[in-house]
């Protein structure tokens, strides 16, 4: 079961591409998580869940709708570098 978190920000040089939507270069806010799974040896993995509100959603392309805001999981963008943790 994941931690509460803590807020983080998540920085991109360039666009990211999350579940098939574009996410422009810029600053976002983020959950961080550590996963409680695995043995207790190994490194907790850690989770992030990015926050985009209702200006941010305007500037995603491939977004359609008209929302108040969005999570999406960013760990493997994280992971790949794509994001950049602040």
């Amino acid at each position: 079961m994941p931690s509460r978190g803590k807020i983080v920000g998540l920085f991109a040089e360039s666009d990211v591409y999350i579940d098939g939507l574009a996410i422009p270069a810029g600053f976002y806010s983020a959950t961080e998580r550590k996963s409680d799974v695995g043995e207790r040896r190994k490194k907790s993995a850690m989770t992030y869940e990015l926050h985009l509100n209702a200006r941010n959603l305007k500037e995603v392309r491939g977004f359609t709708g008209d929302a108040l805001g969005a999570t999406l999981d960013a760990t493997k963008a994280v992971q790949k570098g794509r994001f950049i943790v602040a």
